[in-house]
């Protein structure tokens, strides 16, 4: 988040984790195509922290529409 604010390039290195890689991939063309902002992520951060109950976050992600953080 910081590095999209800030305008720079980030690596991200998944140490051979095939299902890492593709559950990432997934989640980022999922908010891309929500056209998710750095807020909206950091909202999705808030309401998932902030459960009780809680499944793994990249699940409350794919579940929970864009449009649902903006109220």
């Amino acid at each position: 988040m910081a590095a999209s604010e800030a305008g720079r390039p980030l690596i991200y290195a998944a140490y051979r984790d095939k299902k890492l890689v593709n559950s990432f991939a997934l989640v980022y063309e999922v908010l891309k195509d929500q056209k998710a902002t750095v807020g909206h992520l950091y909202r999705y951060l808030e309401r998932y922290f902030t459960q009780v109950e809680r499944g793994s976050l990249f699940e409350y992600i794919l579940n929970t529409p864009v449009s649902f953080l903006k109220s």
